[in-house]
């Protein structure tokens, strides 16, 4: 856009507009991002964390610096797909059940089965909203859809050698409550030192699993206290680990209830799930010790009280005999 700059020793093409090229078609080439504006964005990111410009001796308050980055600029269409092959239709993704709320993964892939790094995948409902998401290098998309059956979604995907390809998949209905595996407390035998951890492991085959909560009570559920833990939206895990604080010496039941996307929900509960908190060996010592003072105390008060009733006798004899 204006004076650009470089240096005449710089054999490794990392200074200034030397730097900037090289990674420009780096950013193209090699990392497969064949759109060029977001070529040009992702260029600068990696000369801004390159080593020479993070030497102690290069800063944005130096003129030429600050002018190679701000005035290094695309002329062009940003969005525009640069093909480097004939172009082909998208391979469709959609050729299994998809429920509502549920987490996808698809691999995005031409005609001949061959991967679209970045290629990007429009979403749209017949409510009119709209979202679009983005492949990897490796051509993986994940999205979770809303909680909405038998909602139809029209899907359009473009990306690098693609023709703009469409397609659409309809929302199933997830009735199914999410079902519980396993669970593990850590320590088995706890105290009132310990915090406990339940590792709960719960699963649900369609939407999946949004949250698990842990009740503890110590009065058959008329009081309780809860922890939760929650998948993140792009997430699909079914091992959750939840920590306890440290709890009071007593036994205590539990629950679990575990909620998947589609707001299903079950709660698990048997009469096996109990455990007992103990006193820490420290506290009975602590106990032990405070009846041990408080007997020596009261000995010692009993003596003492002793000795003076003695004293007082022994006085009134030397009285008397005085």
């Amino acid at each position: 856009m204006r004076v650009t700059w470089y240096k005449e020793d710089d054999d490794n093409l990392e200074m200034l507009n030397r730097g900037n090229a090289k990674l420009f078609w780096k950013e193209f080439f090699v990392n497969k991002k064949f759109q060029q504006g977001k070529a040009l964005y992702d260029s600068k990111v990696a000369y801004i964390k390159s080593d020479y410009y993070n030497s102690e001796y290069i800063s944005t308050d130096l003129d030429y610096e600050r002018k190679n980055i701000l005035t290094y600029c695309l002329l062009g269409d940003p969005e525009l797909d640069i093909y480097t092959n004939k172009p082909k239709l998208a391979l469709n993704p959609f050729t299994e059940d998809i429920y509502e709320g549920q987490l996808v993964s698809i691999t995005i892939k031409d005609l001949n089965s061959k991967i679209v790094p970045y290629a990007r995948v429009n979403l749209k409902g017949f409510n009119g909203k709209y979202h679009t998401v983005y492949a990897n290098e490796n051509g993986l998309v994940n999205f979770r859809v809303p909680a909405q059956e038998n909602e139809v979604y029209n899907v359009t995907i473009t990306g690098h050698n693609l023709i703009p390809s469409y397609f659409n998949f309809t929302t199933i209905p997830d009735t199914s409550k999410p079902q519980l595996f396993a669970i593990n407390m850590i320590p088995g035998k706890p105290t009132t030192s310990n915090q406990i951890t339940f590792s709960i492991e719960t699963y649900d085959n369609k939407s999946g699993i949004e949250s698990v909560f842990l009740l503890l009570s110590k009065d058959s559920f008329n009081t309780y206290s809860y922890y939760g833990s929650t998948n993140n939206f792009e997430e699909n895990k079914e091992l959750f680990t939840i920590t306890t604080d440290r709890l009071s010496s007593g036994e205590y039941s539990y629950c679990i209830v575990s909620r998947d996307y589609a707001n299903n929900t079950n709660v698990f509960y048997h009469s096996g799930f109990k455990f007992y908190v103990s006193e820490t060996l420290i506290n009975y010592i602590l106990i032990t010790s405070t009846f041990l003072v408080i007997a020596i105390v009261g000995i010692s008060i009993f003596i003492f009280f002793k000795g003076l009733l003695e004293y007082s006798r022994l006085v009134k004899k030397i009285d008397k005999l005085a």
